[in-house]
């Protein structure tokens, strides 16, 4: 029997040195049987400032490498072009990573041995992030099988027949807010597709130095806040979302002062963060409710883009 194909999906912008590093840990991913992998790399840089690069790597690459270039700016439209390469393809199942991200060599064993064990349609694993502790997501530990409440494209798995034939694509909205994969799995979980937790399926993540820095986290936060508004707001009436995040509001900033409380007289900074945290997004979602757009993804420094010597 022929094997199916599975494609590593990448969407790339001006990231070539981050971009390097992913694609030589994806050269010593572990094959699944019965799959045959290929990568497909969409560079957003009109530029095309990874095409020198992939054209190097294809040749050194056990896997099949596609380039190819999506001028149209915007989240959506590179992780649309994604979906179309691997549906031309003719895929059976899609993987998405992000550019400055590593997988462990068992990644993708684990995710698509979970994948068919659990008669999953989408899956998702951990991130974790390189270079950082304070960062980290300290998300509660889910055990591999369990329901995943929210699935991004930095660590995801799932079946091309969302796309094929339940027509799912990332809508434009996103582009430069962000959000777009969030809304993206939480319109298939709508559908009744399964989505699980694989907590075996290990991805590392590079942070730049950009990102260290507390002014970042903020800001990180305070956007992810509005966006949550804005997402709510996409299928929700405005009256309604005040309804619901004026509590949320009220429970975050409550949680902000005990953060920071405990944080001065436990002398622990973990509790700062979470300080931090819980006050950008409890902005956020008043800025949201508020109508405030931010585009954080229109214009990106550099410094976040591509700085991997930095990267710790």
């Amino acid at each position: 029997m022929k094997d199916e194909l599975l494609t590593i999906c990448i969407a790339t912008y001006k990231r070539p040195g981050l971009l390097r590093m992913c694609l030589s840990a994806i050269a010593n991913l572990e094959r699944p049987d019965n799959y045959c992998v290929e990568i497909v790399v969409v560079d957003n840089d009109k530029d095309e400032s990874a095409r020198f690069l992939c054209n190097e790597l294809k040749n050194k690459i056990n896997f099949p490498l596609h380039y190819l270039v999506q001028r149209e700016r915007g989240l959506s439209s590179v992780r649309n072009s994604l979906l179309e390469k691997s549906i031309e393809l003719e895929a059976r199942l899609i993987a998405f990573i992000d550019d400055d991200e590593q997988p462990a060599a068992g990644w993708l064993l684990q995710i698509v041995h979970a994948m068919n064990k659990y008669d999953a349609d989408v899956c998702t694993g951990p991130v974790i992030e390189l270079g950082t502790e304070h960062l980290s997501a300290h998300k509660k530990a889910l055990t591999t099988g369990s329901k995943s409440r929210h699935v991004s494209t930095n660590n995801v798995l799932f079946k091309t027949a969302l796309v094929t034939t339940q027509g799912l694509r990332f809508d434009p909205f996103y582009n430069f807010i962000g959000g777009e994969d969030f809304d993206f799995f939480e319109r298939s979980a709508k559908l009744g597709n399964k989505h699980i937790w694989v907590a075996e399926a290990l991805i590392f993540e590079v942070i730049p130095e950009q990102r260290k820095k507390l002014s970042y986290l903020f800001y990180r936060h305070f956007t992810g806040g509005i966006n949550s508004i804005l997402r709510y707001k996409r299928s929700n009436p405005t009256w309604q979302a005040w309804l619901r995040f004026s509590p949320k509001i009220v429970g975050k900033l409550i949680g902000a002062i005990l953060s920071l409380l405990l944080g001065l007289v436990k002398l622990n900074k973990e509790y700062f963060y979470s300080s931090i945290k819980k006050l950008a997004s409890g902005i956020g979602y008043f800025a949201g409710l508020l109508n405030i757009v931010v585009e954080r993804y229109r214009n990106i420094e550099t410094e976040e883009l591509d700085n991997p010597a930095k990267s710790g």
